[in-house]
């Protein structure tokens, strides 16, 4: 996935999100029972931990002006047309009032072969505390007959994607309820089974579960009742770190990870490095690194290091964190993600759901083959928010 064009999608997501909601839904969407179907993977648990990938490929004659679809999935989804990165959601709700988010997805379709993709994750036990969940499931229904023909049906190809696994949070000192890390070993990881040309003649067929319903409306669904999304899609902002606050090994390039600058870690070698984003933020991380067969990677998250020794050990001052600024003579201790590289070039993890930290550490222990670590950074996110006018007391002004 290309983070630069997914953000630019992003804006253009943003930029038409209240023409689509206001002016793209025809009058049965919500008066009546959906054509398309909730579906899941066959086999699977429905409410446990699990990370879903759903394909449709479709030909079209010509390139279409507009393509609408609505879209949905619990716990959440990310989707994409031809490998692009569309939409993310859905907005958080309850099973009463199910969001789903509507999409024009026809800037990233083609003449001849399409494929649209969904990622799906149900974080099951260990979801976060405000996850509402009725069990995993995806839906996407096309907005009139032009578009049905993608809807989410048994014609769907899906498979679990087995590269993944939660990783529980360490000794976190307060009450968590953010959700589990990640654990991926790109050794078992897909590659390019977003795009057209992909082969999924090996995937099982799509389980239907039931129809989607609007709130309010009859029918033989179960579940969810869906009502369109009442809020834009979150922002998403590339945010580099600011500093290298700590490291164990080696000289890093002078301008990591402000800006761009690769950097080698030798092979059967060990590294540690702080960063420092400067302040609090919320993020999805973004790690491109290459080669590295085999090599053990983590990212690990926090606000605010923890004192080491306090003074007085009691149970309060063990568990306080000091000055958030310092970071000498403090032990870190966070949420974390896993990784395994697979040796090949061009690897990249983004996490499903963002983290909250100001601190980042990078940890690698690589094998018998250095691991090329390509770029670091952040995307911001955050309801998007503009500010329109401020008032000066000072000057009884209104700007």
């Amino acid at each position: 996935m290309s983070v630069k064009r997914m953000l630019k999608h992003l804006l253009f997501s943003l930029a038409f999100f209240s023409f689509f909601i206001l002016h793209s839904q025809t009058p049965d969407l919500l008066s009546k029972p959906w054509d398309a179907r909730w579906i899941n993977v066959p086999n699977e648990p429905l409410h446990d931990y699990g990370v879903y990938q759903f394909r449709k490929t479709f030909t079209l004659a010509s390139k279409p002006a507009s393509f609408i679809v609505h879209v949905s999935a619990d716990n959440r989804y990310k989707l994409f047309v031809n490998g692009e990165f569309v939409s993310l959601g859905p907005a958080r709700g309850d099973i009463f009032h199910w969001n789903f988010e509507t999409v024009d997805i026809a800037p990233y379709l083609q003449n001849g072969k399409n494929a649209v993709a969904a990622i799906v994750w149900n974080y099951g036990d260990m979801r976060p505390e405000a996850q509402i969940s009725y069990q995993t499931g995806f839906i996407l229904q096309g907005n009139s007959e032009t578009e049905k023909m993608i809807n989410t049906d048994k014609t769907w190809k899906c498979r679990r994607d087995n590269s993944y696994h939660a990783k529980e949070p360490a000794l976190i000192y307060t009450y968590y309820v953010a959700g589990p890390g990640e654990t991926v070993n790109f050794n078992l990881s897909l590659k390019n089974w977003k795009n057209a040309d992909f082969d999924d003649s090996n995937w099982s067929s799509a389980n239907q579960i039931t129809q989607g319903l609007p709130k309010g409306v009859f029918g033989y669904g179960l579940g969810w009742m869906l009502v369109p999304r009442s809020i834009p899609q979150m922002e998403l902002t590339p945010q580099r770190l600011q500093k290298v606050r700590k490291t164990d090994v080696f000289q890093l390039p002078e301008n990591f990870p402000a800006q761009k600058s690769p950097f080698v870690i030798p092979a059967n070698s060990s590294a540690s490095i702080l960063l420092d984003q400067g302040h609090l933020t919320n993020a999805y991380p973004v790690l491109q690194f290459g080669k590295g067969k085999n090599a053990s990677i983590s990212l690990s998250y926090a606000e605010g290091l923890y004192i080491i020794e306090p003074e007085k050990k009691d149970w309060r001052t063990l568990h306080q964190k000091g000055n958030r600024n310092e970071v000498e003579g403090k032990r870190f201790i966070g949420v974390t993600d896993s990784l395994v590289s697979d040796g090949s070039d061009g690897q990249e993890f983004t996490s499903l759901w963002w983290h909250t930290y100001r601190y980042l550490q990078l940890q690698v222990t690589t094998k018998n083959e250095p691991l090329e670590i390509d770029d670091l950074y952040g995307i911001f996110t955050g309801y998007p928010f503009t500010q329109n006018a401020k008032f000066d007391a000072n000057n009884d002004t209104l700007n």
